[in-house]
């Protein structure tokens, strides 16, 4: 809580509620095509050893793992790695 209130993340509420945080991979960008921000630059992976037991999800793992995110190996991970990424241009 203490890193999201520092950076003033925009999805702190939601951290609050559902007691996780959503990860943003790609730029934003403008009606016009321009970039409004940057994606998020990785840094690090603060590990919770609290959690190595708790359920985690292949899909999930694989998709971070293909970002470049070193993510340890945890005793119970379930599903299979049938998911595809889209790129999608969105006007709103």
């Amino acid at each position: 809580m203490r890193i999201l209130r520092h950076a003033r993340a925009s999805n702190l509420n939601s951290f609050q509620k559902y007691k996780h945080s959503w990860i943003r991979t790609s730029n934003i960008i403008g009606n016009d095509g321009n970039n409004i921000e940057e994606k998020p630059k990785f840094v690090d992976v603060i590990e919770n050893p609290e959690y190595r037991h708790h359920f985690h999800s292949r899909p999930h793992i694989d998709y971070l793992t293909s970002l470049g995110v070193h993510v340890n190996n945890y005793d119970n991970i379930f599903g299979v790695n049938q998911n595809k990424q889209l790129i999608a241009k969105v006007k709103v």
